[in-house]
C-alpha cells in the first residue's frame, strides 16, 4: 500500500473555482462508474480474433476515455485537474497529458469525447460547476466552446449533451478513494456489522473500510466522506439552527441529505513529532477529532488532543467491482 498524506495538508477555505490536484476517483453519479483512460492499441491477428469473440472492436484503436463500473485502483483512473484560466480547468490523464476533448470542437448534442494531447483549445476547457439543486457534493463538467456538459451513456460511453434537470448521468464527483488506518489501535475506519449507520474499527482492508474523500466543489481542503460499500455519508447530527452537535460525540452515516446533518470534514496535522492526520468536523473551531478506542473499536468524536487514538494514516484503497 502507498501512503497518501501530503495532499490533505492544506488551508481550509471556500472559494469559487475548483481546486487543482491529482485524483484517483472521478465518478459518475448514475452508478458510481469511474472515469478511465484507455491506451491506444495496435493488435495482432490473435488479439483481433479474441476481440471478435468477445464482441469488441477489432483493429488499431486510438487512445480514449470511458466510464468503468469497477474501481481498478490503477493509474488509468487517475486524473490531473489543472487551471485553464478564467474559471476553467483541463482534465488530463496522468499518462502523457491526454485531455478530455470534444471531437472536432463540435457544439452539438452527443458529440463524442475523445482523448487528444493537451492543446489549450476551448474544446478541452471545462468549468466545474457545483450541482446546487440536488447533488451538492458533485458537479457538472461544462465545456467552454459549447456550453454542454460531460454525459455518460450506456456501456460507459462519454459524450457532451445539453444540461438537463435531475440527470445523474451528467453529474460527477471528484475524490480520493482511501482507507484510514489508526496504527495505535491497529484498526481501519470501518462500519459496524449489522448496524451500517454506525462507524466501527475494522481489522480488514476491504470495501467496507474504504472511503471516498469527495472534494467539496467550491472548498479547499473540505471533504464529504462516503463509504464505498454503503454509499452513505459520514455525518454528525445538527440542531434546528444547523449547528453541529458534538456533546455526545455521536458520528454516523446516512444517505446524502442537504439538511439535518453536518457532512463536511477537514484534516488537521498531527502534533509536532507525531505522524498521521486528525479528521475534524468543519466549522467547529477545531474542538473535536475522530477518535477510536483501541480495545473496543468504538469510533466517536472526542475533544481534539492529538492523542494516538486520533491519528489516522491514509492509504490507497484496493480494487473493487463498484
Amino acid at each position: 500500500m502507498r501512503i497518501i498524506i501530503s495532499f490533505l495538508i492544506l488551508a481550509t477555505s471556500l472559494f469559487a473555482q475548483f481546486r487543482n490536484g491529482t485524483y484517483n476517483y472521478v465518478f459518475n453519479l448514475k452508478d458510481d462508474s469511474a472515469l478511465e483512460f484507455t491506451h491506444p492499441t495496435n493488435p495482432d491477428a490473435v488479439d483481433d480474433m479474441f476481440a471478435g469473440l468477445l464482441g469488441q472492436k477489432k483493429g488499431a484503436q486510438p487512445a480514449g476515455f470511458k466510464a468503468n463500473g469497477a474501481f481498478m485502483a490503477n493509474d488509468e483512473q487517475k486524473f490531473i485537474i489543472s487551471d485553464a484560466g478564467d474559471g476553467y480547468n483541463y482534465i488530463t490523464s496522468v499518462f502523457g497529458q491526454w485531455a478530455l476533448t470534444v471531437e472536432n470542437s463540435s457544439t452539438g448534442d452527443d458529440a463524442k469525447i475523445v482523448a487528444e494531447k493537451y492543446s489549450g483549445k476551448d474544446n478541452q476547457k471545462i468549468k466545474i460547476v457545483r450541482d446546487t439543486a440536488k447533488y451538492r457534493y458533485a458537479s457538472f463538467f461544462v465545456f467552454k466552446h459549447s456550453g454542454k456538459v460531460l454525459t455518460m451513456l450506456d456501456k460507459g460511453k462519454l459524450v457532451q449533451q445539453t444540461k438537463k434537470a435531475d440527470t445523474p448521468e451528467q453529474v460527477w464527483g471528484v475524490a480520493y478513494r482511501n482507507v484510514l488506518l489508526n496504527e495505535n489501535a491497529k484498526l481501519y475506519m470501518g462500519i459496524e456489522k449489522g448496524a451500517f449507520s454506525k462507524l466501527h474499527g475494522s481489522g480488514k482492508n476491504n470495501i467496507s473500510s474504504s472511503w471516498n474523500l469527495i472534494v467539496h466543489p467550491t472548498g479547499s481542503g473540505i471533504y464529504y466522506v462516503q463509504n464505498t460499500a454503503t454509499k452513505m455519508f459520514m455525518c454528525t447530527p445538527q440542531d434546528e439552527a444547523g449547528n453541529g452537535i458534538f456533546t455526545t460525540g455521536e458520528v454516523m452515516q446516512v444517505p446524502y441529505k442537504r439538511t439535518g446533518y453536518a457532512m463536511l470534514f477537514v484534516f488537521r496535522n498531527a502534533p509536532e513529532g507525531q505522524k498521521g492526520l486528525m479528521l475534524v468536523p468543519y466549522n467547529t473551531d477545531d474542538k473535536w477529532a475522530l477518535t477510536i478506542e483501541p480495545g473496543t473499536g468504538i469510533i466517536q468524536f472526542k475533544e481534539k488532543t492529538g492523542a494516538p487514538d486520533q491519528l489516522w494514516k491514509l492509504y490507497n484503497a484496493k480494487m473493487s467491482l463498484w
